[in-house]
């Protein structure tokens, strides 16, 4: 079952940066974040998704379960409107 894709969700944890889609999880520079884990992360987010909680609910609960220094989570939408602010260190 997928979410509506609403945007790329970007977490920092333990100094990296975690992404999700709503489908499927990945990192660019997380050496802890490979295949199997984002297999592990999809399968979490899986079961999350049959309690109706929210994209960001999703994320935050799997990565807390899992990151010891989780910081922050935020939206980084498909599209942004003029008055759209990327938050501080978003990917841009």
């Amino acid at each position: 079952m997928s979410l509506p894709h609403t945007g790329i969700y970007i977490a920092e944890c333990d100094g990296y940066q975690i992404c999700f889609d709503g489908n499927k999880w990945w990192s660019d520079d997380c050496p802890r974040f490979n295949e199997r884990l984002a297999d592990v992360f999809a399968e979490e987010s899986a079961r999350e998704t049959q309690m109706h909680r929210t994209v960001a609910d999703i994320a935050q609960r799997v990565l807390m379960s899992r990151f010891k220094d989780y910081k922050e989570i935020y939206c980084k939408c498909d599209t942004w409107g003029p008055e759209d602010e990327l938050p501080e260190g978003a990917i841009d």
